[in-house]
């Protein structure tokens, strides 16, 4: 058994052990080679020193990944932490040590920036992973916030009113740039949020994922205001038996909110899935959010098809 970091050609391995944990956990995603490939080649993620893998001769039985947002939150500094083990590997501990190699890498991160802020080790779990739970729990983690994902049946959804003084569009690359600011200031007052940089964007709207007909703009005037995201993830429509679009970002300005313009743009992104053939739209919200956003879907049609739980560890880096 060798513990080492994980090199691009590790890739396919590591999506074994990605999608065996899925299907063990019963999650409804199957990430695809890209989609690990993109965290993995993250600006925060250096392969050498920021991911591991335990190989059994050439089998990866486990791995782990930190990553270092571009900056900080409201309440500080975060370190993302991702641990998978395979699940016929669980009684081994390569979990236990995994996750310990990434606290000290997470703390190791942290005290290089030399900051005073508050910091801590971050990950996330769907409500259905018990045993690493568990583990989290051990470790000295607990949970701080509960996200729903919510699934509408896009041909039974309530109608929507326009929204007065406000044009809506489909995408236009030519303000991709002014996207990602209204994106950038409407989410400064949502927990845990950090700036998307132009680089994450551009690979964002430039992913093949990336559906710009059944995106949306907002705009007053000619100021942009408020922005849908739209993609596809056509590897999970067999897990959740479903084909469905997944709204990915919803944003308005804060001097915009409460003219019902979020309604507005989403509803159009749902009637672009529904003309695409879809059956379904799904979307993730923060149970805890500042605007009300859970209501406001919830006012949509959609209901609750899954909850994930955001988990945090503080943590004091060495001055």
């Amino acid at each position: 058994m060798i513990t080492r970091p994980l090199r691009p050609a590790d890739l396919a391995a590591a999506l074994v052990v990605r999608n065996a944990v899925e299907e063990a956990d019963a999650l409804p995603i199957r990430t695809p080679i890209d989609e690990l490939e993109e965290e993995l080649t993250d600006e925060g993620v250096s392969w050498a020193d920021d991911t591991r893998g335990v190989f059994d001769d050439e089998a990866c039985v486990a791995y782990a990944w930190t990553r270092l947002p571009p900056g900080a939150t409201e309440d500080g500094w975060n370190v993302h932490v991702h641990v998978a083990v395979h699940p016929d590997r669980t009684t081994q501990g390569h979990g236990r040590a995994l996750l310990e190699w990434a606290e000290a890498r997470g703390i190791a991160r942290l005290a290089a920036l030399g900051t005073d802020q508050p910091c801590r080790l971050t990950t996330f779990l769907n409500d259905t992973q018990s045993r690493a739970g568990r583990m989290l729990t051990r470790a000295g983690f607990a949970i701080e916030r509960y996200y729903d994902e919510l699934t509408v049946t896009l041909e039974d959804r309530p109608p929507v009113d326009a929204a007065e003084g406000v044009v809506l569009t489909a995408w236009d690359a030519d303000v991709s740039e002014a996207a990602r600011r209204v994106k950038n200031s409407a989410f400064e007052d949502h927990w845990g949020s950090v700036a998307t940089p132009a680089t994450s964007w551009k690979r964002m709207v430039g992913s093949p994922r990336f559906q710009p007909e059944m995106s949306t703009l907002a705009w007053d005037g000619d100021d942009l205001v408020g922005v849908v995201i739209t993609n596809l993830y056509p590897e999970d429509w067999p897990v959740v038996g479903r084909e469905e679009s997944f709204i990915h970002i919803v944003a308005v300005l804060a001097s915009h909110r409460g003219r019902g313009i979020a309604k507005a743009m989403i509803d159009r992104a749902l009637t672009a899935s529904a003309a695409a053939g879809l059956t379904h739209t799904t979307l993730g919200v923060d149970t805890a959010n500042p605007t009300g956003a859970h209501a406001l879907y919830t006012g949509l049609g959609f209901v609750p098809t899954a909850r994930n739980a955001g988990w945090a560890k503080p943590v004091h880096p060495p001055a």
